[in-house]
């Protein structure tokens, strides 16, 4: 393998030894002596080249195969090591030194790169928000006026009470139950397949690119969109029609525009379909329930269908339509294979000098009727698609392929029939939670991360029963404060209180802001292990002493190490710290961790009995000291404790010798806190002088 692009790139951002970068808040940053916006200008060649030499390594199979060279081993740790280090330079420009993400110390390598996406885009985001604010000018920063706000918040009642999702024929599932592909027959009627399986994963794989796809073309420029028909479908016959003409194609270009801010699951608003002689826009809303009959065109493996990134696309399909795409060619993918800007703004602008307008892409898409501007940046997406499919083919076509590889548009075709074979998924609070607490969690402590947790459940639970989407219930900024506040209130937050914390109360957190405090109570109850107890191990419960025993064989081991995961496997939610050290003290890993385990328990279970007796005794001392009560009169049995208290040294008289043990195993017990308190730490139970007293009466003994 060759990695000099890899290189030039890495050195780029990161220096061969370190990592060095002024303040990300200076208005000049260096990265490397050079300026920020040189290297943004100078580094777009170095990413297009890395891109491409990315596509050469080795895949699968190969590329394990390929670590057994140690000299590939040791350069791709090299060049992992500095990427590891590019990627701490981007969360700290971006976030700050102090709130910048912790990505490299995610072990799992999967995890960290999605944590990496997610910080990507966050950046993308927020210099995508400030473009707009510096388009807008001087009226962007302007305060909306009393009556701005009320029509804005009328016509938020009025888009609540109207939602698409309400006139669905086929509500949406918004369970847990896993995702049932829909399937429909040959007369057009719904039925659902079997979770997880593909209904056509054999045609996808049987496909083969037509002999036109693999020949050298002509590209001609579409016309202008003026100059090209657009129809506008909305109902069952006018679908009916598009199937007719579209079978009849030997291409189309796909694209779909999605919502889903208030959807828990999110739903298809438009589907734009173009040929080479006219557009098509589809109201996904209106005809939902026949868009599935254009489901032979997109099936037909002598048709080819043109997207571009169509990751989302193709799930959006299955989910929605149950429609099935077979013969499909990613321009995406073509652009990664080129080494060329992948953006499909950067490829309009590029291949048919067309500026489009990027604050369409996170327009809400449910509006009715479309605007002019709106249907106009939807023609956009598809009129020129297969226009740069023809360049791009030709472009892959011209790219000399390695000896022993494939031709890079056999790679690209095969990497869009992968795509085809996604299957869509429904979100899972478990993959929420992990993708909380990969950016809010590594500045939570245990009792922050507990509220957390309960509050992404009260979420979870809204969302679905509302068909809301997450962060319009409650936004993830939002969770992080609640916890915190209920870490620094002490466990203890009402309605008002949450309320308070954003302004105005969003609308799903008003009305089942009682559940909210509910839940929240109920981490109070299940106590979860305060910082202190979490780096002391939790005592056994004392029904469980006796249970213990010692692990001797390889076999008792095995069996404890299947035990433990059938038992983690149930466990839905972690309840905290708490549960975690219960069940390692349940399931120990050695039997030297078992053998110091049950000590600890025995000394526990010894100082529990003990205790009682020594408070009381405290107790009396205490109240002969102030005078309360008078002494009483010297006997054996009285005098032992105090001769024992007062001269440790001094050996009881012979009568008293059956109360010795007793006397010295009472002293032995930690004094108890001022008032009478129980001390609630291991530190605290052997910081006394009592404690010290124990000792010296010990070693006293024979």
């Amino acid at each position: 393998m060759t990695s000099e692009t890899v290189n030039k790139f890495l050195s780029d951002i990161v220096p061969e030894d370190d990592v060095s970068s002024e303040d990300p808040q200076s208005d000049k940053v260096m990265i490397n002596g050079i300026p920020l916006g040189e290297l943004m200008v100078t580094g777009m060649d170095s990413v297009r080249k890395l891109t491409a030499s990315s596509k050469q390594l080795p895949k699968g199979d190969d590329f394990e195969f390929a670590l057994t060279d140690v000299a590939f081993k040791k350069e791709r740790d090299a060049l992992k090591l500095r990427a590891l280090k590019a990627e701490e330079v981007l969360a700290t420009m971006f976030s700050g030194p102090r709130n910048k993400p912790d990505i490299v110390s995610i072990a799992d390598e999967a995890d960290r790169m999605e944590a990496f996406g997610d910080l990507v885009d966050s950046m993308l985001e927020a210099v995508d928000g400030g473009l707009d604010l510096v388009q807008r000018g001087a009226s962007a920063s302007k305060k909306m006026s009393r009556e701005e706000k009320l029509l804005e918040k009328q016509m938020n009642r009025r888009e609540m009470a109207q939602r698409p999702q309400n006139y669905f024929k086929v509500k949406p599932d918004n369970s847990a139950e896993p995702f049932r592909p829909l399937v429909y027959n040959d007369s057009g009627e719904l039925g659902y397949g079997t979770p997880g399986t593909h209904p056509y994963r054999k045609q996808i794989l049987a496909a083969k690119p037509l002999d036109w796809q693999l020949r050298q073309t002509v590209p001609k420029p579409p016309p202008s969109l003026d100059d090209t028909p657009c129809h506008f479908v909305s109902t069952r016959a006018e679908i009916e029609k598009l199937r007719t003409h579209l079978l009849s194609q030997n291409e189309f270009a796909v694209d779909l525009e999605h919502h889903h801010s208030h959807s828990f699951l999110g739903f298809t608003c438009l589907v734009q379909i173009s040929t080479r002689e006219a557009d098509y826009i589809i109201d996904a809303l209106e005809a939902r329930d026949s868009v599935s009959l254009l489901l032979p065109a997109f099936a037909s493996p002598s048709i080819l269908k043109v997207l571009h990134g169509a990751s989302s696309d193709i799930e959006w399909l299955q989910r929605d339509f149950g429609i099935y795409v077979v013969n499909m060619f990613d321009t995406l993918c073509a652009t990664e294979q080129l080494g060329l800007a992948g953006a499909l703004q950067r490829l309009l602008l590029q291949f048919c000098s067309v500026q489009t307008d990027k604050s369409f892409q996170t327009a809400d898409w449910r509006v009715r009727p479309l605007g002019p501007e709106m249907m106009r940046y939807a023609r956009t997406d598809t009129h020129y698609l297969l226009y740069i499919a023809d360049q791009l083919r030709n472009k892959l076509l011209l790219q000399e392929s390695r000896p022993g590889q494939e031709s890079p548009l056999a790679r690209v075709l095969e990497e869009s029939k992968q795509v085809c074979l996604r299957q869509y998924q429904k979100p899972t609070l478990d993959g929420t939670m992990r993708s909380f607490f990969r950016k809010h969690g590594t500045r939570m402590g245990p009792v922050e991360k507990q509220a957390a947790e309960a509050c992404l459940q009260w979420r979870d639970i809204v969302a679905r029963k509302e068909d809301e989407g997450t962060q319009a219930v409650l936004s993830d900024s939002l969770i992080d404060e609640i916890a915190r506040e209920f870490a620094r209130a002490g466990k203890r937050l009402d309605a008002r209180d949450i309320c308070k914390l954003k302004s105005p109360t969003p609308r799903f957190l008003a009305k089942h802001v009682k559940a909210l405090v509910t839940a929240l109570a109920g981490t109070e109850e299940e106590g979860g292990a305060t910082e202190e107890q979490a780096r002391v191990p939790t005592p056994a419960p004392e029904e469980n002493v006796e249970g213990w025993h010692l692990i001797t064989s390889q076999e008792e081991e095995e069996a404890h190490k299947a035990r433990a995961a059938e038992l983690r496997s149930r466990i839905v939610l972690t309840k905290g710290p708490g549960l975690d050290l219960s069940l390692h003290t349940h399931f120990p890993r050695c039997p030297r961790t078992s053998e110091l385990q049950r000590r600890v328990a025995d000394l526990f279970k010894q100082l529990k009995e003990k205790h009682l007796k020594r408070k009381r005794e405290e107790e009396d001392e205490d109240a002969g000291a102030e005078g309360t009560v008078p002494a009483p009169a010297a006997s054996p049995e009285a005098a032992a404790p105090a001769a024992v208290a007062s001269s440790p040294q001094q050996s009881p008289p012979a009568a008293a010798e059956p109360e010795k043990e007793t006397v010295a195993e009472e002293t032995s017990a930690p004094a108890a806190a001022a008032g009478g308190a129980e001390p609630t730490s291991l530190r605290e139970r052997f910081q006394g002088k009592p404690a010290r007293r124990k000792l010296k009466v010990r070693k006293a003994q024979p």
